[in-house]
């Protein structure tokens, strides 16, 4: 039957969807059908989130998100210098906070002409293990290490309803991550999702950090409404008739929240050497405003739960 063929295949009517997300929530850990792909294959996944006609990000085989397509533009291999998700440890048994960024480690050859690309933040520390399972719209990624007291599922997936055009064009992607402790005494955790105001960004240069000509008076702002909350990603530097004018959010339902809307500014290491050692110090954010950017710069900006 239709219905058959729709949950067998992974689009999910509305009416099946709920009953189908309160037994995942209800049973964490079972396995979700799809095709499943661990070790060397995980590089080659890019997984599109996004609504009809809205432009995709891929959730990568790792757990990064990657080729960045919002700007109109195809952009395979394009990513947001500096955007990912970290997890902070303290208490547990551990002899001190740990910090890990919520991606598997990469695969080798480590090659280039100057190392790994300082943009994808590649030399923090990540989970050991990672296993992929993809059935459209939803993606499902575990990660596991022996070293790090908490496995890790994520959800990923994008409204895609049958019959519904606007429920399945929403420009949203949807992260649920889910994490369950193997601690003997209990854990206090923090989940970080750091990124880049691309507001003004002609979606195919690739971009190696914050400066480029095209950004400029981008703002970062927290928001509230109802239970949700987050950073408005906008510019005041183009006319609402621009092609380059728009607006990105990055949203949490999470009560209890702390944030940064700019990074310190430094040279080399320094910005991202400062939010390592407040974030490992700390477990939170000083809840710092920022001015927009000046021309040709914009910021990173900073969501911790």
């Amino acid at each position: 039957t239709r219905r058959t063929l729709l949950l067998t295949t992974g689009v999910i009517p509305a009416s099946a969807r709920l009953e189908t997300g309160a037994a995942r929530a209800a049973t964490p850990g079972q396995r979700i059908p799809g095709r499943r792909f661990e070790g060397d294959a995980l590089r080659e996944i890019a997984f599109p989130l996004g609504g009809i006609g809205t432009g995709t990000v891929s959730l990568g085989g790792y757990g990064n998100l990657r080729d960045w397509e919002i700007f109109n533009r195809p952009n395979k291999g394009g990513v947001l210098p500096l955007t990912f998700l970290a997890l902070r440890l303290e208490g547990g048994g551990l002899k001190a906070p740990m910090i890990r960024v919520l991606e598997r480690q990469r695969h080798p050859p480590f090659t280039g002409g100057h190392g790994l690309p300082r943009e994808t933040a590649v030399g923090l520390p990540r989970f050991r293990h990672a296993v992929f399972t993809g059935a459209y719209p939803f993606a499902h990624l575990a990660l596991s290490d022996a070293a790090v007291p908490v496995d890790v599922e994520l959800e990923a997936f994008n409204p895609m309803i049958p019959l519904d055009t606007d429920g399945s064009s929403l420009p949203v992607a949807i992260l649920t991550y889910r994490f369950r402790s193997r601690a003997a005494a209990p854990l206090r955790c923090a989940v970080a999702f750091s990124i880049m105001n691309p507001v003004g960004y002609d979606g195919v240069t690739r971009l190696t950090g914050r400066r480029a000509p095209f950004f400029g008076h981008n703002r970062n702002e927290l928001r509230r409404e109802g239970n949700l909350a987050g950073i408005f990603m906008s510019s005041d530097k183009y006319h609402p008739d621009s092609v380059r004018y728009g607006s990105m959010a990055l949203v949490t339902d999470q009560p209890d929240l702390s944030w940064r809307m700019r990074w310190e500014h430094g040279r080399w290491w320094d910005e991202f050497h400062n939010w390592w050692d407040e974030f490992l110090e700390k477990g939170r954010f000083s809840n710092r405003e920022a001015d927009p950017s000046a021309d040709g710069e914009t910021e990173y900006a900073t969501l911790a739960a």
